[in-house]
């Protein structure tokens, strides 16, 4: 829903990705959550530099129940990217969720390419 390059106000949610499971095709199986903050190497940043960062995943369906948190700043302060979560297909055809909290540097593709992404939308 936009992509927010200044940090936003630290307050709010400032960058949405809203995901219709029920149009997604039978062929994904594993959808993957990764924050990468913008032309982090060139800048020379990192999320330390971050004022209350974080990540969730939500349930806009159940009263937006959030199903995961994850503090950008806290644990990750020295990193570039964080794969925050995992939506994944169960054998009942419906969906389930977990979270990963996988930090590392490097861009967004490059982090991808690291954990076996093979199609990748940049959003």
């Amino acid at each position: 829903m936009g992509d927010v390059k200044t940090g936003g106000d630290g307050i709010h949610d400032d960058e949405r990705i809203m995901v219709e499971l029920h149009k997604i095709p039978a062929r994904i199986g594993r959808i993957l959550f990764v924050v990468t903050i913008h032309e982090a190497e060139q800048r020379g940043v990192n999320f330390g530099a971050t004022v209350r960062a974080y990540a969730r995943l939500v349930d806009e369906g159940n009263n937006n129940d959030e199903l995961i948190r994850i503090d950008l700043k806290g644990r990750f302060s020295s990193m570039t990217a964080v794969v925050v979560a995992e939506i994944h297909r169960n054998s009942r055809g419906g969906w389930n969720y977990k979270t990963i909290g996988d930090g590392m540097t490097g861009s967004f593709n490059g982090v991808c390419k690291r954990v076996g992404v093979v199609n990748i939308v940049n959003i």
